[in-house]
């Protein structure tokens, strides 16, 4: 760029002012330098000159450590929104010009999702009071500590408390690709707020204008860019081998919440309470299979409570930094929110002969399978109803109302010839008398006199025909001969 200057010196102003713009790109900027050049400070184009100059337009290391962060593997367009401004889109690369624009709060820069982001965040967008707290029981029993997070403010803070938690996440200790990311977080969130990245949307960058570090519940707008990354360079990674990448203990499916099939293990919980902890990153995890155990025995609060406070000082072993550290306070905080949420969510009740109405033996899944021989489907209805009829055997004559018929046994287009077909093999009976809003028909269903114990799971009787069938035979093959169905029904319809 110099040498053509340096060549054409002794041509007239105008020509050499716009053999500079057209080297340089940028009409504004190139406007005012070359009216400064050709009436005042002629002396810019020359080499020393044309280094200061390009010495302004460079990043400095915290610049450049920003960008390689956030910005260099990014993929174009981008986005730009000017304060109290619409976003605008440019199909354009980023330049080191936006970048320092972005960070002296001029203007807002946002990007596609980066491959590999260095950082992940929560999108919290009007929240409300029950909101956060859900977000941060929901970081207790991920295991996410303080340490793996930061919160920043959005430009809509002040209007509507608009604000982003920032995570990093790792797998095998390397960064997860964005679509891995997404994934994971979605799983966990999507109920609660917004997940970024994502594939087909731009994501603001932080450090920008209207974002600020939310410490203890306090904004600090005091804050330099600089020391804001600081602070977002210290965040410790999450692992996320540990989280869920199927949604298990959360409410994301009416329903689902307080399932009994979704609870944690009983073994899983003995296993803390034998060993203590056996890796880093499982304080939060062990602390809420005891308190959820504790919740399945019946147990108070207060007690439990007390009792995982008292373990997890005797027995982290060393591999949680926080109690390393001594900071019980934290520690009982979390274990206290933890047991707010185990105690208060749940509809169903503790372990007792009154959380589940199936009981179901070996026995009745042969009795099902030579009913209806190579139906898949009429074994798993008829595995519903027996599992019902047998939790009421005591009874001579059974109610069941036309909801269980149609959503728990069999489908409201169905179930009446699925009763048919029984009535007609002589092992189901009903009665007429029932009344419409005050009890529903009444049925017997002859099953298998047994005196054999009821298959069961993690200390409950199970309600899955596949787990059943797991937990009464021995390998797929057994299955095939007992159920006559081929081992392609049996791996997909099953998933056996």
């Amino acid at each position: 760029m110099s040498l053509k200057i340096q060549k054409r010196r002794g041509l007239q102003f105008s020509t050499l002012s716009k053999t500079y713009e057209t080297e340089i790109g940028g009409s504004g900027s190139t406007k005012r330098l070359s009216q400064n050049c050709l009436l005042f400070k002629p002396e810019l184009f020359t080499q020393k000159g044309l280094e200061q100059m390009n010495q302004y337009e460079k990043l400095n290391p915290q610049e450049q450590q920003y960008k390689a962060t956030f910005i260099a593997s990014h993929r174009a367009p981008y986005a730009v929104q000017r304060p109290r401004g619409e976003w605008q889109t440019i199909h354009k690369p980023t330049n080191d010009k936006l970048i320092k624009a972005h960070l002296r709060q001029k203007l807002a820069i946002a990007l596609p999702a980066a491959w590999y982001p260095a950082f992940c965040s929560l999108d919290i967008d009007n929240p409300k009071d029950e909101t956060i707290e859900k977000i941060y029981n929901r970081f207790d029993q991920l295991g996410i500590g303080e340490s793996q997070m930061l919160v920043m403010t959005t430009p809509s803070y002040n209007r509507s408390k608009n604000h982003r938690v920032y995570l990093k996440l790792e797998y095998k200790d390397k960064t997860p690709t964005h679509k891995l990311s997404h994934t994971v977080l979605h799983n966990c969130f999507s109920d609660l707020c917004e997940i970024y990245p994502q594939t087909n949307r731009k994501d603001r960058l932080p450090c920008g204008f209207g974002a600020d570090v939310i410490k203890d519940g306090v904004r600090m707008s005091n804050l330099k860019w600089q020391e804001e990354l600081a602070l977002m360079m210290k965040i410790d990674a999450t692992p996320i081998e540990g989280l869920p990448h199927q949604p298990v203990l959360f409410d994301q499916l009416e329903g689902f919440r307080d399932h009994p099939r979704n609870w944690t293990p009983r073994a899983d919980a003995k296993e803390f309470l034998k060993s203590g902890l056996q890796a880093a990153g499982t304080r939060h995890e062990a602390q809420y299979y005891l308190l959820f155990d504790f919740w399945r025995q019946n147990c108070f609060q207060e007690t439990a409570v007390e009792f995982v406070k008292m373990w997890i000082r005797e027995n982290h072993n060393g591999f949680s930094k926080t109690a390393k550290s001594q900071n019980w306070c934290q520690i009982d905080k979390e274990i206290d929110r933890q047991a707010v949420w185990i105690w208060k969510n749940p509809r169903t009740l503790p372990d007792s002969t009154h959380n589940l109405h199936g009981e179901i033996t070996k026995e009745d899944l042969i009795f099902g399978a030579k009913l209806f021989p190579s139906d898949a489907v009429r074994q798993k209805q008829f595995f519903k109803l027996a599992s019902y009829c047998r939790a009421r055997k005591h009874h001579e004559w059974i109610f069941i109302s036309w909801r269980i018929w149609t959503e728990e046994i069999a489908h409201d287009t169905t179930y009446r010839k699925f009763q048919q077909e029984l009535q007609e093999r002589g092992i189901m009976r009903s009665n007429n008398h029932y009344k419409v809003g005050k009890y529903s028909r009444r049925y017997q269903l002859d099953l298998p006199r047994t005196d054999k114990p009821l298959l069961m799971n993690d200390e409950r009787n199970i309600d899955n025909y596949s787990e059943a069938l797991h937990a009464a035979f021995n390998d797929r093959q057994e299955i095939a001969e007992v159920t006559q169905l081929n081992p392609r029904t049996i791996f997909n319809y099953l998933n056996v």
